[in-house]
């Protein structure tokens, strides 16, 4: 029993050695497990779950020509060594089933090569959007070689902007895409 400064004694635990080293076991388990399975997760599951997720947004004071204007956001395709070709082509088919009027391709092309540029954009040409297809690059994309993953968009026919913006006419009204 140890004492407090205020008031009655107070108990203390002692935990037996067993106990302490039956928690570390667990910890240590715990630890071993996570370190195996969290790459698993990143190279065998979480690259081919594909989420299609709707958001309407409401804007007030919104031209009525955008009013239901669609437009379909696909990110991180990271195509590489766990991620091949036909996850994006599948990722393109799902994206044309849904009709948009606009497609942006928000980066993160590439996964740490440049090499993987040409077959991501490759499979990218078979998008289709009433009013195109624009992209921006990611971080994996400027880390790698920016220039050459725009020229590889750029040549599939996706406009690609650099701190650029565009407009587009869309039933006599202007929407503006900015690329940052």
């Amino acid at each position: 029993m140890g004492e407090t400064a205020n008031g009655p004694p107070t108990e203390r635990r002692i935990v037996s050695r067993r106990t302490f080293l039956r928690l570390g076991c667990g910890i240590l388990l715990s630890g071993a497990a996570a370190s195996v399975l969290a790459p698993v997760y990143a190279t065998r599951i979480e690259p081919r779950w594909l989420e299609v997720t709707r958001q309407d947004i409401l804007l007030p004071d919104l031209p009525e020509a955008l009013d239901g204007f669609t437009i379909v956001q696909l990110s991180d395709f990271h195509l590489g060594p766990h991620v091949s070709a036909e996850d994006v082509r599948r990722s393109v088919r799902i994206t044309n089933a849904l009709e948009a009027d606009l497609v942006v391709l928000t980066g993160d092309f590439v996964y740490r090569s440049a090499r993987y540029s040409t077959p991501c954009a490759r499979e990218l040409t078979s998008l289709q959007s009433r009013y195109g297809i624009y992209a921006v690059l990611g971080n994996h994309d400027v880390w790698t070689a920016p220039d050459e993953v725009a020229a590889s968009l750029t040549e599939a026919g996706i406009v690609v902007l650099r701190n650029e913006r565009q407009s587009l006419e869309v039933g006599g009204t202007r929407l503006w895409l900015l690329g940052i």
